[in-house]
């Protein structure tokens, strides 16, 4: 079986989306498949996140130059998109032959999910960003700004995340107060240890792109674009046309 699961949590995506989403997967997908939706989950990590969150109000990612209570935005720590995570600990639900397919709520399918189905899984896979430059998370390592990975799609099995949730339980404070991207923690504390394998484009690519893999990923990509693609449409849904990535849409991967 091919478990699906997402997870959704305040009021930026409406069950508009969830609709639209299993009709795309039905659509689609030639395996037997299930769908499990999270909403507005919490175990607890919000007090450590709002604890270590060095700016003002709700923590939020700020990607911006500037500075916040003597804090440079890059270093305001909370990990404010840490409820992405919940779902890699939440797979109870599942057997151990079952297939994992976790990924965010704005993503187009595009083709078969069955692919995900086929890969090797002595290791969790995740999308990867084959375009960018060493150098570049180089100079940009303290700034947590880049990570060559994206946790929006991973596929695996029961329990092969539960080591990046476990660290996080054991060391709440040091992880919250460290890392202000999701991204950046499971890179620095597990990717760069060859926790993963990576997707191939043809599986995974950015919908700016105009590619056409098996799910496309509009992360970075303004609510206009996604209420058009993920709502009023479908599938199949092409994008306006080659462009060039703008910086914001590369600060906005998490």
């Amino acid at each position: 079986m091919l478990q699906i699961i997402v997870s959704v949590w305040g009021d930026m995506y409406g069950e508009e989306y969830i609709d639209k989403l299993k009709h795309s997967i039905d659509k689609h997908t030639t395996v037997p498949w299930n769908l499990t939706v999270i909403r507005d989950h919490e175990n607890g990590w919000d007090e450590y996140s709002k604890k270590w969150y060095r700016g003002e109000g709700e923590p939020r990612v700020v990607q911006r130059e500037g500075y916040v209570n003597g804090y440079h935005h890059y270093n305001l720590g909370g990990l404010p998109l840490y409820k992405k995570m919940y779902p890699w600990m939440m797979d109870d639900h599942c057997s151990k032959k079952d297939i994992i397919l976790y990924f965010d709520i704005d993503m187009v399918i595009n083709g078969d999910l069955k692919y995900f189905t086929k890969l090797d899984l002595s290791k969790p896979w995740v999308q990867y960003d084959y375009d960018m430059s060493k150098q570049d998370m180089v100079v940009d390592y303290r700034n947590q700004n880049i990570t060559p990975i994206n946790t929006s799609v991973l596929v695996y099995k029961k329990g092969q995340l539960h080591p990046i949730t476990n660290f996080v339980d054991k060391f709440p404070d040091q992880v919250f107060s460290s890392y202000r991207r999701v991204d950046a923690y499971v890179w620095y504390q597990f990717g760069v240890k060859g926790f993963f394998n990576f997707l191939p484009v043809e599986a995974v690519d950015w919908y700016y792109k105009n590619t056409n893999p098996i799910i496309r990923n509009m992360a970075g990509e303004s609510m206009e674009d996604k209420d058009r693609v993920l709502v009023e449409k479908t599938s199949n849904v092409p994008a306006p046309g080659p462009r060039k990535q703008s910086w914001i849409r590369k600060l906005l991967k998490w």
